[in-house]
């Protein structure tokens, strides 16, 4: 769900809902004019998603959206039961355009700005790509180790990206809930998968 800023002759938020096959096919869901983009507006248009809907078992299991606050608050109103998890796309994009923002290389340093803006994106992509837990674990500690000369740019990943680590982290410090959530979710659409192929 993501909505284009005012790029039309209306000068409105066109606010598009996609679908996604496990076949890596996406289609059209619906479309809405919205005056704005606060809670009321996407509530009505979420709404309007789910009325569409005709039973119970199909509602989604995941939305993606682009981090808008009031769209992500009201998505847990309208489909409580579906995980609201923000694009990689965005994330890629607003972290590399923060990378530049934030990252200062001192004058006189022999690494050129460019080499070092393109060694930290490579770095937070690996850590974005993780495939289990212990995986990210590390890379995160190499992550956050790579980014001490920079703690306002660790700061905003921390906090915009990498925030829901929070409920991961266990006692001892090791990441759980989160991924086992995620595991079992995608153990249950590969036998959902299985299913409707045999069908």
């Amino acid at each position: 769900m993501d909505s284009t800023y005012k790029t039309n002759k209306y000068n409105m938020p066109l606010f598009e809902i996609v679908g996604f096959t496990s076949t890596v096919r996406t289609y059209n869901v619906g479309f809405a004019w919205l005056t704005n983009e606060k809670e009321d507006n996407f509530i009505w248009a979420l709404q309007q998603l789910r009325s569409l809907v005709r039973n119970e078992g199909s509602l989604p299991k995941v939305i993606l959206t682009d981090r808008d606050t009031a769209l992500m608050n009201v998505v847990g109103q309208v489909f409580p039961t579906s995980a609201a998890m923000v694009c990689r796309v965005h994330v890629q994009k607003n972290v590399g355009s923060k990378i530049k923002e934030l990252l200062k290389v001192r004058e006189g340093e022999e690494v050129e700005k460019e080499i070092v803006w393109a060694n930290l994106e490579k770095a937070f992509m690996h850590l974005l790509y993780s495939d289990t837990v212990d995986v990210y674990g590390d890379r995160l500690m190499e992550f956050r180790e790579l980014c001490k000369k920079w703690p306002r740019l660790l700061r905003y990943i921390e906090e915009t990206v990498l925030d829901t680590d929070k409920e991961k982290v266990d006692s001892s410090g090791d990441l759980v809930k989160g991924w086992e959530a995620i595991h079992h979710m995608l153990g249950l659409q590969f036998t959902e998968v299985q299913t409707q192929f045999g069908q």
